[in-house]
C-alpha cells in the first residue's frame, strides 16, 4: 500500500511509513490526549515552516 509521510519521523515510523494514500484517516481520543497539536504539527510540516 502507498503512503503518505506527515513530515513527523517518529510518527511515520509509527504507522509504518505515513498514511496510507487515498484515504480518509479519523484522529480520534479523548481531552488531552494531543489531537490538536498533532493536526498542527502535520500542518506545519506540510506548508514548510519547520523549526
Amino acid at each position: 500500500m502507498e503512503r503518505v509521510k506527515t513530515g513527523i519521523d517518529g510518527l511515520d515510523n509509527l504507522i509504518k511509513g505515513g498514511f496510507p494514500k487515498d484515504t480518509v484517516t479519523l484522529v480520534s481520543g479523548p481531552p488531552g490526549s494531543g489531537k490538536t497539536i498533532l493536526c498542527y504539527q502535520i500542518f506545519i510540516q506540510g506548508i514548510g515552516l519547520r523549526g
